[in-house]
């Protein structure tokens, strides 16, 4: 791939932190209230646990944490972020600050590979960086946030 491009994709815009970021709404199941989680030990401290969605487990994964940034300070409303990790149709919960809403966005955007160093934070689940609302929005790769083995299977 490579290059700039220019494209109309639907997202469901969250921020995590400072940094809006962009989920794929193909891959959104459900917006909802954080739910209680059973820890789990062993495992990288960007799992939270599980919880139980609708009958089921789903790993809790904080998006901050994930990222590599810092933790919140404070307990925080925040909301949870049920996706279908395309790679082999498992759910995955991702804690985020706010959800900011559904958004057809006009992006021109460029993939991370072309940008030069300093502005790649070196996290393979981030895609793109694409213009929001006069500032940056990181656009996340399900499939690479959570590849088939890892501390999120159950």
């Amino acid at each position: 791939m490579g290059g700039l491009l220019t494209a109309v994709s639907l997202y469901l815009t969250v921020r995590s932190g400072k940094r809006c970021c962009g989920l794929p709404l193909a891959q959104v199941i459900e917006v909802f209230r954080p739910l209680p989680i059973e820890s789990r030990g062993d495992v990288p401290s960007f799992v939270l646990g599980l919880t139980r969605v609708r009958g089921g487990t789903a790993t809790v994964v904080d998006l901050r944490l994930l990222l590599g940034d810092a933790p919140p300070v404070g307990q925080a409303d925040g909301r949870y972020v049920s996706l279908r990790v395309p790679v082999d149709e498992r759910r995955i919960v991702l804690a985020v600050d706010a959800v900011m809403g559904l958004r057809e966005v006009p992006i021109a955007f460029v993939f991370v590979e072309d940008l030069p160093p300093m502005l790649v934070p070196g996290n393979p689940a981030m895609e793109a960086l694409a213009t929001f609302d006069r500032s940056l929005m990181c656009l996340l790769r399900t499939a690479c946030m959570f590849p088939p083995e890892g501390p999120w299977t159950s």
